[in-house]
């Protein structure tokens, strides 16, 4: 098996959230059908960051990868897969679309924090 040299010291571990209330332009990396866990139809979304300030730490928001559940069926949450369907110009044929045609598309995002198992995260709060 092949081996892979790696220096531990260079990984950084003090992770820091991107800035709330701040709008990012984002790529769709990667828009999956899955389910929830209470049977629903939900979409995994993975952005990446392509332009945004400078964070108010100092550290880049370019580069960086928002993840994203949609839910498609749960009434109550539904509306998040047609706003995101809206912000990345994506036409719908009826009640179907190829998840295959958001992979690339461009729109903005804005983020909130939430504390989880005691660390700060972000979520995606708005797809505009």
């Amino acid at each position: 098996m092949p081996r892979v040299r790696f220096n531990r010291g260079n990984v950084k571990s003090d992770f820091t959230p991107l800035d709330e209330g701040v709008e990012y332009e984002v790529e769709v990396l990667k828009f999956n059908p899955s389910t929830s866990k209470k049977g629903n139809a939900t979409i995994k979304a993975d952005y990446q960051v392509f332009d945004g300030p400078e964070q108010v730490d100092g550290n880049p928001s370019i580069g960086r990868h928002l993840f994203d559940t949609l839910y498609a069926e749960d009434d109550g949450k539904a509306f998040s897969l047609g706003r995101a369907l809206e912000c990345f110009n994506i036409d719908g044929e009826g009640e179907e679309f190829d998840t295959d045609d958001v992979v690339g598309a461009r729109g903005r995002v804005t983020v909130e924090h939430e504390i989880y198992e005691g660390k700060t995260q972000e979520r995606v709060k708005y797809v505009l």
